[in-house]
Parts: structure tokens; sequence; C-alpha cells
């Protein structure tokens, strides 16, 4: 069967009587009101996932506000637990002093070395 070998429509058919139907004033407005309730429908489905993704965002943004405020303490309790004068009462607390015996040296270098870097 070709294309110009297409049956005509029948105008008893389905398609016919929909067509015909579609023709008529209250078959557009009930296609009309078909359509605009879609509309509605997709429109209100926009809305609740927005809904949702605000909640979800105000949810994040708390759980951010309590996390830097964690992540804040927690700086500071290392520098306090990391800090010399901490180090050195903790040290004397446990029965350890530093060796008396023991010198550290400093040196300072005011310039470049004098033989190139070289030992």
């Amino acid at each position: 069967m070709s294309v110009g070998d297409a049956r005509p429509v029948q105008p008893g058919g389905w398609y016919g009587r929909t067509a015909a139907a579609l023709r008529r004033p209250w078959g557009q407005v009930l296609t009309g009101l078909a359509l605009i309730g879609l509309l509605a429908l997709l429109y209100l489905n926009q809305v609740a996932s927005v809904a949702v993704a605000n909640a979800r965002l105000g949810n994040l943004r708390a759980e951010q506000t309590q996390l830097e405020q964690q992540d804040s303490q927690l700086h500071q309790q290392f520098g306090e637990l990391t800090s010399p004068a901490y180090v050195d009462q903790r040290a004397r607390a446990l029965g350890l002093a530093p060796d008396p015996t023991v010198a550290a040296v400093i040196l300072a270098l005011d310039g470049p070395p004098r033989n190139g870097g070289r030992p």
C-alpha cells in the first residue's frame, strides 16, 4: 500500500467523529480546559519542587553554619594544645623537664656565604 492508496477518512470512524467534535464550540472549550488543567498541574509540580529545594537549601545552610562554628572551635582548641606554654606545662605535669646540659646554638648569617655556597 503506497501513500497515494491511503483511504479517505470515514465520517463515521472514531477519527472523523473526534475531528468533527473538535470543530464544535463545546469541543474547543473542553480541549482548552484540558490544556489549562494540564498547565496548572505542571505549574503546581514546579512550585512543589521549588519548595522542597528551598527547604533543603535552608537545612544545608544551617548545617554549614554549625560546621563552621565547630571548625572554629577546633582551630582554637588546636592552637591551645600546640602552644609552647601548654606543651611545657603538660610535660612538667608528666614529670619531664628540660635537660640543663643541652644548649641550643643559634647562628645568624648576615649575608650570602663567602665561598660561593661550597663547603
